[in-house]
């Protein structure tokens, strides 16, 4: 994640980190999806314990991209 309290510029910071936005599939964007919209309506467990969270969020992009695959 980028540091908002330094002046780095992208290249700086993209080359201490990485790239990782270029390895990102379509199946952790539905996950982060997911997880953005149960943490924003605080849906417990969900929103307490990460370790529910994060295969909660993935079994719900699984089930996204097999309904994208049905309805296509």
């Amino acid at each position: 994640m980028k540091e908002t309290n330094t002046n780095e510029t992208y290249a700086t910071w993209q080359s201490k980190y990485g790239d990782y936005a270029n390895s990102m599939t379509l199946r952790d964007y539905f996950a982060a999806k997911a997880m953005q919209g149960a943490v924003a309506s605080c849906t417990a467990p969900l929103y307490i314990e990460p370790s529910i969270c994060a295969p909660w969020a993935y079994e719900m992009a699984d089930a996204m991209l097999k309904a994208r695959q049905s309805n296509g």
